[in-house]
């Protein structure tokens, strides 16, 4: 199962990144995973809780790659990777008036036994996610009550 998700935001891209590198920021705008804990670098392990519907469940995560203003991506840590791997990659594109948001998630394995029944939910989270990540590098984080990175 692959989904991808295009967003236009009109900040540049060090302003989003560091909405997406600050794990701190997200219960303030990430509807798809509000709460992350542990470091953002490549290689480490982070406890990450999911809402796709009803309440957020754990799902662990590796951070893959990190790249600054550039490209984020993470797979999942969970027990039952190797039956379903599953990958997002967030990259970010400097563009005229702003970045380009491109989310991508690869769901491997037996992931197409949910394929129906999860796609639609993922999708609208994934779109979610660039709404709320838009709001917040566009306004430079005004809406958020802790101080911002960057």
């Amino acid at each position: 199962m692959r989904n991808r998700v295009e967003t236009h935001i009109e900040a540049p891209p060090e302003r989003v990144w560091a909405f997406i590198s600050d794990f701190s920021t997200y219960p303030d705008w990430n509807p798809l995973t509000p709460r992350v804990e542990g470091r953002c670098e490549a290689g480490a392990r982070v406890r990450a809780w999911v809402q796709l519907r009803g309440d957020p469940f754990l799902m662990p995560r590796r951070i893959l790659d990190v790249r600054p203003a550039a490209r984020f991506a993470w797979t999942s840590a969970t027990w039952y990777a190797w039956m379903v791997p599953g990958e997002r990659v967030l990259t970010l594109t400097a563009v005229d008036g702003g970045t380009l948001l491109v989310d991508e998630e690869r769901i491997g394995g037996l992931g197409f036994l949910i394929r129906g029944t999860l796609r639609a939910a993922v999708l609208a989270k994934l779109e979610a996610f660039g709404a709320g990540l838009k709001r917040v590098a566009e306004d430079g984080g005004a809406a958020i009550a802790r101080p911002v990175p960057g």
